[in-house]
């Protein structure tokens, strides 16, 4: 006795002028099966995300002031690696201090090169208060 093959096709079944009246549906056991999986592997997927996401917080709270601070020069050189050696040359620089960003150079062409910090990013990301991540603004 041969087994009979396993229709894996989903067909639909129009009666009238308006398909959605008295439509029937024939899903087969494969797809349903289908279906099912794929929201538990969507289920899975959310669940390892947010528990990943739970973990990899270890900058809650602001660093030590101390801990943003870089050379003074070594800060104006990336700063001005944000722009071409045309502009950059020209350009007026920032750097940060404890009151705040300060004018370490004054420009003449008036663009502004600045090391950006992790806490001028956006707020609810997990790494804002890293110390460590600097950039060229």
């Amino acid at each position: 006795m041969s087994k009979p093959a396993l229709n894996l096709s989903v067909s639909f079944d129009h009666v009238g002028p308006h398909h959605a009246v008295g439509a029937t549906r024939r899903v087969t056991l494969a797809g349903r099966l289908a279906a099912r999986l794929l929201g538990c592997a969507a289920l899975a997927l959310l669940g390892v995300t947010d528990a990943a996401a739970a973990t990899t917080q270890p900058y809650a709270r602001m660093a030590p002031v101390d801990a943003y601070f870089m050379g003074r020069a070594q800060e104006i050189a990336l700063a001005r690696s944000a722009a071409p050696a045309a502009i950059a040359k020209k350009a007026t620089v920032l750097v940060l201090t404890r009151t705040g960003y300060e004018t370490a150079v004054r420009g003449s062409n008036g663009f502004v090169c600045w090391v950006a910090r992790g806490f001028s990013g956006a707020p609810d990301w997990p790494e804002r208060w890293n110390p460590k991540i600097r950039g060229p603004g």
